[in-house]
Order: C-alpha cells, then sequence, then structure tokens
C-alpha cells in the first residue's frame, strides 16, 4: 500500500483501466477492479467515448501476445520499448 508521500508521486489509474505489461511477461494484461498504482513495467489504457469498454482492447492484446513477444528483444529479461508516440 501506498502512504500518502508516496501517492503524492504516483499516477493512481482508475477502475477500468487496462493494465499491461511491458517486462519479463510481456503483454499479461489485466483490468483494474479498483483505482491503483503500478510500476513503470505496465501500461495504463483507460477506456474513451471511441473506446468505451476496454475489455475488447484486452481480447487484441490476449490474441496478439505471442507475435508482440516477438518484437522484445532476446536480453536476460525481455522489454518493450514505449514510444512516446503511440
Amino acid at each position: 500500500m501506498y502512504n500518502d508521500s508516496g501517492l503524492d508521486q504516483s499516477l493512481k489509474w482508475p477502475e477500468g483501466t487496462l493494465c499491461i505489461t511491458i517486462a519479463a511477461n510481456i503483454a499479461d494484461s489485466g483490468i483494474l477492479s479498483f483505482d491503483a498504482c503500478f510500476p513503470d513495467s505496465i501500461v495504463g489504457f483507460v477506456h474513451s467515448s471511441r473506446f468505451p469498454d476496454a475489455r475488447y482492447f484486452e481480447y487484441f492484446i490476449r490474441t496478439a501476445k505471442a507475435n508482440l513477444q516477438e518484437f522484445a528483444p532476446a536480453t536476460a529479461q525481455k522489454n518493450m520499448a514505449l514510444s512516446e508516440k503511440l
């Protein structure tokens, strides 16, 4: 659990956020059932009016997981670089 000092320097993601790992277990995913903070080895996708439910994108991630893992370099621990131009 984060204390107040930890929350002051962290982003709290809302319930319903799609979380996707970009390190170690590439493309593992899940949807938050409560507001939470997570480390920079996880990226968050917050639904919008254009994509009203993150579950559809999560289905895609699960389907494409093997292909996404091929893009990670084969080092001691796989990582995916995340471009700011997404």
